[in-house]
């Protein structure tokens, strides 16, 4: 075909629109369902194949025998069918041309010929029956519940009594220990035995039972039980084995026995038999049992428990640990278990074996049983872990180091476990880790030497803190002397406090002094380097004095020079004594200028030279009386006083000051007008005296008027001349002579200045007038002044403040020295007095007044209109509660000079400040207070400022201003889960009239009680509801059917919300919406028509609505119910009838549908299992008969079942087979039908054997596998 007729017909083929419109069905779907039919065609097909090759008869009614030509035709038939409808669809992908519908039906026709041919079997056999019989030996579920091999449960030998055997019995047997007990053990101190439960499957009653016990000491016992003490036992109740997944209770041939085991050693059974004394096969089961074990700490008589502790030494010399022993019993070897805890806090977890093994393993020893013998032992087993784990002691610190036993395991797994909090000491024992001080000794004064006489101080130091338990410290010091070794020996001594140790131990010889050994209450210390202190012997200073007479030509001798040579440790002090000798005789101390009789003098050199000379005339005598250096500071040195006492007799020199006592040398002296001044001259020496006194300039030093000399003056008065009135000067006195005419000293750095004025200084206030002023800032008053000197640094000037509001309150000031008068107060100022250099002068105009007074301050007013009406207190203005982000307004009213400053604090609920400072140019202003937080706001007004009272000027700004407090509640909010946005409603809930059908939950954040708003859409139709709530208490919504449209998906959203606060949230996201979906109710219908089974067959019921699935049923009237995915299939392991009460699906509101209400639906579904029939040959017996040829026996069979029966039976006959086997051929095989009686027989006559190997009743077939 040319390409260009191709891409036509592929666009014709494109163009072709399908026979079912794919706005009915689309074409995906179409094409799975044409495919789902095909593959139903052909599994049909292999069916009916399977079902022909058996032979079984095809149901249905067919026009036809079926045969393999009849199977061939009729699907030949519907495949063409089928293949030839394809293109009238014209389905996408599945348009064949008519070409390719032959070839595939030739292809289909192959496979079916295949299919009806005589091989087809053996090549499915071989592929297809190893896959089945892999599948047929999978366990199943039954419809009592339990899940059993499918092949177990029909058992064709059961259905035929009489088989080749005397009695046909079932199987009987006796098991052991079925349930498999291990790790059990008899408490020693607790006589109680094990109950071992023993396993019988059989249906007849016991008769006998032993069993054989051999004990630890190979001994052999046996224990026998009669039929009787058999019978007692199985009355107990034995429903608490039902625990053990091994427990079989769906069987009634099988029954537990539970015999007591009071000793340990081995168990098995040695021999069972039924009430007839037929033996009963056992299985080979053993089982062993000793004592349990058990563990605890022993202490043994001479444990010391004072001494349970470990000192801590990190030398290595400790002494040893005391430690308990560790008693077990048990079948050793045994672990036990122990933690190890250092303070408190677990630091390692150890496991120690105890014992040996004895005797040979397990397996190897079933004869020899005395290795399960219990043993007990003692062991310090702790001073060998601590060795093994070097460790723990290595890692420990000062504190509780702990040992609890946790847990014991045997040889054979039995275990006993200890309260881990447990204190008794059986099973806990712990000691106390002693950190070890190390001590040193040390002389804190080490820089001084031992006196003579004199003691010195070891203290003792520890590097750590001491405890008070720690002592008594005992310390041992050895002491040795370098002169004599005769005179050393050994110090030892007991602290018994810390305060004790601090004073240290007191010597009074030299030598050195070493630790050798410290021990305290516990134990033995170490010794640090700092161990030994040395101390020398300090000898007294000494002193050698050379005094040298000072001699004046007037006055003699007027003291000495003395030369001090020191011999001893620098600095030195020498004491002496200075007296003066009276007139009888007697010596009077003088004082030193300090007060003290006693004088030290004070050098660091070893020779040192001082003058002395009295300040008066007279006899003196000085004695040095003591001697101190470095190291004889507190204990002095006698001097020899007749050596070293000195006498003189001298006069004291002349002088002339000024001044009365020293230490000044210049002075001025202001002369006011009219005044006049007299200066007195002090004399100290030998008078009287003589001297010119002159008043000079005091720039040129020229005499302004002649000299005034003086004589024979003791004492004199310096007059201001007349003559220099107005003038200044200064004073001079020379030409000094004493009566001795020697002269007189004057210190020439003595000075004294005369100022002389004329005029009076005057003040005065320029003028009455008002002033104001802010408060904290100065006014100037302005002054007259007048004076000759003008204004001096010491000028006073008085005046007075009358107070404005009380004009009894008048204050007295004093200015010095300032310019200016400046005030910043309240009042009215007048001037008192005024002096000028100290000079008086006069007030003139004292009328003369200023009135000064303060401009107004700012101030703040607050007002609202949500000001709370009844509460109110003077810390805070309180408004109402708002709601968040609602609009609240407070009015600011300032009074003051425009513009205005106000600052203020805000403090927001999440406890944020925030400082602001608000400008204002006008006297009022209102402003929006936040609300965009829940909590509680303040507004604290801290300062508010004008155009006078600035920030800057105006300190006293942050006076008392109002606050305000308010709250701000939370807009309620309403949210659904995010985990339980979802809920499914049964159809069968919208039929209830009363009562809400679904509770929707969510999280309300707000104050209860709320008012909701939401709506209910039904997504299908878009049908909307409204649900008003004017009062929820509670987290939840209930809908009642009225709200609810029909099946579907149903969207719950919230609209609006108010809670009790009158707050109203109405922004909520499209996304926090709940689905309620109201689904159908599941139902459940048979797969088939079939009502009965037999025991063996499949009960199928097909199961729709929300998978899983709960269907409950009954069973035999006995309650029961599935848990299923899909459909519900069980097997039919026993007899019964099985009624379905109702379904449950696993929707959200778990639809459940009850079918006990509805009899007709019920009995619908209801199925009956009938058992397999049964025959019997001669009652079940197996009877050898001895005839003679041509005599006849009568064959008896019984048959249980529904009649009518239909029975094949058999006749074998022994014969040999190849090697030493024996074949069984059948010879004869007899059918007999309609059999409507329960028992029926037969006459045979011939040899060999007769059994029953196929029965068939009204419903079931039983069929005997030979």
């Amino acid at each position: 075909m040319p390409p260009e007729q191709q891409d036509r017909r592929h666009h014709e083929e494109e163009d072709l629109e399908p026979l079912i419109p794919s706005n009915i069905l689309d074409l995906a779907s179409q094409r799975v369902f044409v495919v789902s039919f095909f593959i139903l065609i052909q599994s049909w097909k292999v069916y009916e194949v399977l079902l022909l090759k058996s032979d079984v008869p095809i149901s249905g009614g067919s026009l036809a025998p079926s045969n393999n030509f009849t199977f061939v035709l009729k699907y030949a038939i519907i495949d063409g069918l089928f293949l030839w409808i394809l293109p009238i669809l014209s389905i996408p992908y599945l348009r064949f041309s008519p070409l390719k519908t032959l070839i595939l039906t030739l292809v289909l026709n192959s496979v079916t010929f295949f299919l009806a041919s005589s091989q087809t079997v053996v090549l499915v056999t071989s592929f297809v029956m190893p896959v089945w019989k892999a599948i047929a030996s999978k366990r199943e579920l039954t419809v009592v519940g339990d899940s059993v091999n499918y092949n177990r449960v029909v058992d064709m030998e059961s259905h035929f009594k009489g088989k080749l055997t005397i009695h046909y019995l079932p199987d009987s047997s006796a098991k052991f220990n079925p349930f498999h007990f291990d790790k059990i053990c008899l408490e020693r101190s607790e006589n109680q035995p094990l109950e071992m439960p023993i396993e019988f499957n059989t249906t007849t009653q016991l008769g006998f039972l032993q069993l054989q016990h051999i004990t630890p000491d190979n001994n052999v016992n046996y224990l026998n039980y009669t039929a009787n003490t058999l019978k007692k036992l199985g009355r107990k109740d034995h429903s608490h084995l039902g625990r053990y997944p091994d427990y079989k209770n769906d069987d009634s041939r099988i029954f537990y026995l539970e015999i007591p085991l009071k000793e340990p050693g081995l168990y098995r059974i040695s021999k069972v038999t039924d009430i007839k004394n037929i033996n009963i096969r056992t299985y080979k089961s053993e089982f062993m049992i000793s004592h349990c074990p058990s563990s605890k700490f022993s202490y043994p008589p001479s444990f010391d428990e004072s001494k349970n502790y470990k000192c801590l030494s990190k030398t290595g010399n400790e002494e040893p640990l005391q430690l308990p022993l560790l008693s077990v019993f048990g079948v050793t070897p045994v672990t036990v278990k122990f933690n190890v805890n250092l303070n408190g806090k677990h630091y390692k977890t150890i496991n120690s074996s105890v014992g040996e093994v004895t005797t040979k393993p397990l397996l190897q020893s079933k004869r020899d049983v005395s290795w399960i013998d219990s043993h007990s032992l003692t062991r310090n087993t702790l001073e060998q872990e601590i060795l093994h784990y070097p460790e723990i002691m290595n890692d420990a610190k000062e504190g509780t180091l702990e040992f609890q036993l946790v847990e014991i395991i045997d040889h054979l797994g039995n275990s006993k476990r200890y309260n881990p909090a447990s204190s008794d000491k059986d099973v806990r024992f712990d000691f106390e880790l002693k950190s070890v001080p190390s001590f040193g000794i040390t002389d804190y004064d080490s820089s001084t030497e031992l006196l003579i006489n004199g003691t010195k101080t070891i203290q003792i130091v520890a590097n750590q803190n001491l405890k008070d338990s720690e002592f008594p410290i005992t310390v041992d010091i050895s002491y040795t002397n370098k002169e004599d070794e005769l005179l050393s020996h050994t110090i030892s001594k007991t602290f018994k406090s810390l305060t004790d140790l601090k004073q240290g131990i007191i010597v009074d010889k030299a030598g050195s002094y070493r630790l050798i050994s410290t021990k305290n209450r516990f134990c033995s210390c170490e010794i640090s380097k700092s161990n030994e202190v040395s101390f020398s012997q300090a000898f007294p200073p000494e002193v050698g004095i050379n005094a040298e007479p000072i001699v004046d030509k007037c006055l003699g001798t007027t003291g000495y020079t003395f030369d001090l040579s020191l011999v001893g440790r620098a600095p030195f002090q020498v004491q002496y004594t200075v007296y003066k000798k009276q007139e009888n005789g007697a010596l009077r101390p003088v004082q030193s200028e300090r007060g003290t009789v006693a004088r030290v003098l004070r050098t660091s050199d070893n020779h040192h030279t001082f003058k002395f000379t009295p300040t008066a005339e007279g006899n003196y005598v000085i004695k040095f009386k003591e001697l101190r250096d470095a190291n004889y500071i507190s204990t002095a040195v006698k001097l020899d006083e007749d050596k070293y006492t000195y006498l003189t007799y001298f006069n004291q020199i002349s002088k002339v000051s000024f001044f009365e006592n020293a230490g000044r040398y210049i002075e001025t002296k202001n002369i006011c007008s009219g005044e006049s001044l007299e200066i007195p001259l002090y004399f100290t020496g030998n008078g009287p005296f003589e001297f010119d006194v002159d008043f000079v300039d005091p720039q040129t030093n020229k005499k302004l008027i002649s000299s005034v000399k003086v004589k024979d003056a003791m004492k004199y008065l310096i007059k201001s001349p007349k003559q220099l009135i107005g003038k200044n000067y200064k004073i001079k006195v020379s030409n000094i002579k004493d009566k001795f005419t020697c002269d007189a000293l004057i210190d020439e750095r003595e000075s004294i200045t005369v100022k002389s004025r004329s005029d009076i200084p005057e003040a005065q206030i320029q003028v009455s007038s008002e002033v104001k002023i802010v408060e904290g800032e100065y006014a100037n008053i302005p002054l007259d002044i007048k004076s000759s000197i003008g204004r001096t640094s010491s000028d006073k000037l008085e005046y007075k403040v009358a107070n404005l509001y009380d004009s009894s309150k008048i204050t007295t000031r004093s200015l010095i020295g300032s310019l200016n008068l400046k005030v910043k107060e309240e009042g009215i100022y007048t001037l008192v007095s005024y002096e000028n250099s100290g000079c008086p002068g006069v007030i003139t105009n004292k009328e003369r007044s200023v009135l000064v007074t303060y401009y107004n301050k700012p101030n703040l007013t607050v007002s609202s209109e949500n000001v709370m009406k009844q509460h109110t207190d003077d810390s805070f203005i309180h408004l109402n509660p708002l709601c968040q982000n609602c609009e609240s307004l407070l009015k600011l009213q300032l009074e003051g000079a425009s513009p205005f400053v106000v600052d203020y604090e805000i403090k927001f609920p999440n406890g944020r400040s925030e400082s602001k400072s608000l400008e204002i140019n006008k006297n009022d202003v209102t402003i929006k207070l936040p609300t965009s937080h829940s909590g509680r706001y303040e507004y604290r007004f801290v300062g508010v400022y004008d155009n006078l009272y600035t920030k800057k000027t105006y300190r006293k700004g942050k006076k008392e201003l109002p606050n305000v407090m308010y709250e701000i509640n939370p807009l309620p909010n309403a949210k659904f889960e995010s985990s339980e946005q979802f809920s499914q409603v049964c159809e069968t809930a919208l039929n209830k009239k009363k009562g809400p059908i679904v509770s929707v939950p969510m999280t309300l954040k707000g104050k209860y009680p709320y008012q909701l708003k939401a709506s209910l859409t039904h997504e299908e139709t878009g049908k909307t509801k409204q649900i008003h709530i004017n009062a929820l208490q509670e987290a939840k919504i209930h809908l009642e059917s009225e709200y609810f449209v029909g099946l579907g998906e149903h969207i719950l959203t919230i609209n609006e919300l108010t809670d009790a606060n009158g707050c109203t949230r109405k922004d909520f996201s499209t996304l926090n919406s709940y689905v309620i979906v109201v689904t159908e109710v599941p139902s459940v219908a048979k797969k088939g028509p079939k009502v009965n089974f037999c025991v063996g067959d499949h009960v199928e019921y097909n199961l729709t609505g929300i998978p899983p699935f709960t269907v409950f049923y009954k069973f035999n009237d006995n309650a029961r119910k599935a848990e299923l995915s899909f459909n519900f299939k069980r097997l039919a392991s026993k007899p019964g009838a099985l009624v379905i009460d109702g379904l449950q699906d696993s929707s959200t509101s778990k639809c459940y549908v009850d079918l006990s209400q509805s009899p007709e639906a019920q009995d619908e579904l209801s199925v009956y299992i009938h058992d397999l029939p049964s025959v019997e040959i001669n009652k079940g017996d197996y009877i050898v008969e001895d005839i003679h040829e041509g005599d006849q026996t009568e064959l008896y069979f019984t048959f249980i079942g529904t009649p009518p029966f239909t029975l094949t039976y058999t006749r074998t006959l022994e014969v040999p087979a190849k090697g030493n086997k024996k074949g069984k051929p059948i010879v004869e095989k007899h059918t007999i039908e309609n059999i409507h009686e329960y028992e029926y027989s037969v006459l045979a006559s011939l040899e060999g054997t007769y059994e029953a190997v196929e029965v068939k009743d009204a419903f079931c077939t039983a069929t005997k596998y030979v």
